[in-house]
């Protein structure tokens, strides 16, 4: 993993973090744009096309896992030529909670 991380050019690597609560989200995304980091958001209840044209402008990106599953436009991002090519780490806050999930 190590190896792969290292082959990825800087600025191009997405990574996407996994969350259950939507303000813990938005507070994360907020402090990343604060320092320069191109970071994006998405859960239930939110207007889809913030999805529409993620490639290439997120380095961080944070979902619920019920809008993983249900929104369609993660869905195709995730199996996305440019999504598969870029990511670099898929992280899961809230580990304890994945059985509930």
């Amino acid at each position: 993993m190590a190896d792969h991380l290292e082959d990825q050019v800087v600025g191009t690597s997405i990574g996407i973090t996994i969350c259950p609560l939507a303000s813990l989200m938005l507070d994360q995304v907020a402090y990343l744009k604060s320092i320069g980091l191109n970071a994006a958001a998405g859960y239930n209840g939110q207007d889809e096309e913030i999805l529409r044209d993620v490639e290439g402008l997120f380095s961080h990106i944070y979902a619920t896992p019920e809008s993983m599953l249900s929104m369609k436009r993660w869905q195709k991002m995730l199996q996305s030529p440019y999504f598969i090519e870029h990511c670099v780490v898929v992280a899961i806050d809230k580990a304890h909670c994945i059985s509930t999930w």
